[in-house]
């Protein structure tokens, strides 16, 4: 590959600085259209280096994930793209609060209910991770949606065409364990007061299954939301490793399954009925006979460290980011050069 010629020694770099993309954008054809009117026409490759060289540290990601794309995009496109990758960096910046949960009334007097049922339907399959725990409440009023809904999911639009180039990360692994992160928001839901729990299912390292859903009855305390959600961790875990026994692919260690509550671990590893517990249904007690059996091995983990806290909760932006670094989820690495 050709690699575009240093300019001039007069050129320079024309940076951004803090104007937005679609005045940068308009700068910098300018500047090209007019060296073209002297006999100095700039092609399409050398007009996409010096525009990401020009964006700054803010869109370094983006940049990053536009050079190692092959074939590179149109400069035209390019330049798309990076608008939308400014309105993405716009709907999180600053997002250090967690949001409120919605309601069914909020702003009720206003709607947008047609584009809003678009927008959920384009992206129901596309909110991994980063949306999926938002796309799981903007799901909830589809029959009535509100303005904030809607503001809402142009919000999730957003995110996913600034992080479009993303992908899940695998690596080989000598020892394929399976690790799974399990945890409950209890009583989310500002209107049936239910839990939303989720869980994130590791093997060696690799994110292999996740989930994020309503608890189907309301939970009397954080404990039983959380204990819930063990259970339904630890049957997604069976089933992965039954998936792995008819792949003749056998784990050395026994699975774990991570929670950040002390109570629901100690319910889980107690075969003693306990009173505090006569409410729970039985079902949800067969996590207590995989770990009385020795094929579950269930372990406290600090909410620091809880991965599954991406898909319940509404997080700041910098422990979401990180959380979404841990769940393996990023752009492709350099030398993945055109490699999706």
């Amino acid at each position: 590959m050709l690699l575009p010629s240093p300019p001039p020694p007069f050129f320079t770099c024309l940076p951004k600085g803090n104007s937005s993309v679609v005045d940068y954008g308009r700068k910098f054809k300018t500047i090209c259209d007019q060296l073209s009117a002297i006999g100095h026409p700039v092609d399409d490759m050398d007009k996409s280096h010096w525009f990401l060289c020009g964006l700054g540290p803010s869109f370094e990601t983006f940049s990053t994930t536009q050079r190692v794309v092959k074939p590179s995009p149109a400069f035209r496109d390019l330049l798309s793209q990076a608008e939308g990758h400014e309105l993405f960096l716009q709907s999180i910046h600053g997002s250090s609060a967690p949001q409120a949960a919605f309601t069914a009334t909020q702003n009720r007097s206003r709607t947008q209910p047609s584009n809003r049922g678009r927008g959920r339907g384009s992206n129901s399959r596309g909110g991994f991770s980063g949306g999926r725990g938002r796309v799981n409440q903007v799901s909830q009023f589809l029959h009535a949606p509100t303005v904030d809904h809607f503001q809402a999911v142009k919000r999730i639009l957003r995110y996913v065409k600034g992080t479009i180039s993303f992908g899940l990360m695998f690596t080989h692994s000598p020892s394929p364990t399976v690790l799974g992160y399990s945890d409950a928001d209890w009583a989310r839901c500002l209107e049936t007061r239910r839990s939303t729990y989720g869980y994130s299912i590791f093997l060696g390292g690799n994110l292999i299954s996740w989930s994020a859903k309503k608890q189907p009855t309301v939970s009397r305390s954080s404990c039983e939301s959380e204990y819930r959600a063990m259970a339904n961790t630890a049957a997604e875990i069976v089933w992965v490793t039954h998936l792995l026994r008819e792949l003749h692919v056998l784990p050395p260690d026994r699975p774990t399954l991570l929670c950040d509550n002390r109570s629901a671990i100690f319910l889980s590893q107690n075969p003693v009925s306990h009173k505090r517990a006569k409410h729970i249904d039985i079902d949800y007690h067969f996590v207590r006979e995989l770990v009385s059996s020795g094929k579950l091995y269930t372990r406290f983990v600090p909410t620091k460290l809880q991965l599954a806290d991406i898909f319940t909760k509404s997080l700041p932006r910098p422990l979401f980011e990180h959380f979404r670094t841990k769940l393996r989820v990023g752009p492709p690495p350099i030398r993945l050069k055109g490699g999706y």
